[in-house]
């Protein structure tokens, strides 16, 4: 009875849980506190840190050169804006953000064939952003190239009706050759509009002469 009994608590110890987390080299029991001192978690800490920054360093990059670029352009320093926007340039060419500011900058800085180039490849990725043929238009008048200029303010007009540029040098167009009714329906569109009041003052008066002429000598006729 007693050999039984002894069998009975051998058992049960061995069937009891072990408290122990780990063992050392010796064997020895080892702590969750003794795995996870202060300077490993420290370190653990610092690692994952460090993989973050390495996931994330392109929009850290991305970030810190567009505020700088568009600072340094607000405060006109193109060509300060230029270096960063390039840096940009290199790790996304066909973003369309960079494309645009890109080619305002440049257009800015009068360095018209650059700004083509970036409102062109900006066209060529989308042809959303309302505007862009007309930004390529006023480069052209810009270098004397009218016809070329009208082109891409046709362009814009078939999916931008109300866009000012195009409207103004369209109308204009006409009025220089005596199409008045359709300079006068472009010009209509822009008649609140101050960046060309000057200019529209002088195109009205010229409308109006020329409509009273015509409607003059049809009645008398």
């Amino acid at each position: 009875m007693a050999k039984d009994k002894k069998k009975k608590s051998i058992g049960r110890k061995q069937t009891q849980p072990s408290k122990q987390v780990g063992k050392g080299v010796k064997g020895e029991a080892v702590s969750a506190a003794e795995i996870f001192t202060p300077f490993r978690l420290i370190v653990m800490f610092l690692i994952i840190e460090a993989c973050i920054i390495v996931l994330m360093k392109d929009n850290y990059y991305i970030a810190h050169h567009t505020a700088a670029a568009r600072k340094a352009a607000k405060e006109h320093h193109y060509d300060k804006a230029i270096k960063h926007y390039l840096k940009l340039f290199k790790i996304a060419p066909n973003s369309d953000t960079v494309n645009l500011e890109m080619g305002n900058t440049y257009f800015a800085m009068g360095d018209y064939e650059r700004a083509i180039f970036h409102y062109q490849r900006l066209l060529e990725h989308t042809s959303k952003i309302a505007g862009i043929n007309s930004k390529l238009a006023l480069c052209y008048l810009k270098k004397n190239d009218r016809t070329r200029a009208l082109e891409y303010f046709r362009r814009e007009l078939e999916t931008n009706k109300r866009d000012p540029y195009a409207n103004f040098y369209i109308g204009e167009d006409y009025l220089l050759r005596g199409d008045y009714q359709r300079a006068a329906r472009h010009f209509q569109v822009i008649a609140h509009d101050k960046r060309f009041r000057k200019k529209l003052e002088k195109y009205w008066k010229e409308i109006e002469q020329k409509l009273l002429t015509s409607d003059t000598l049809i009645s008398q006729s």
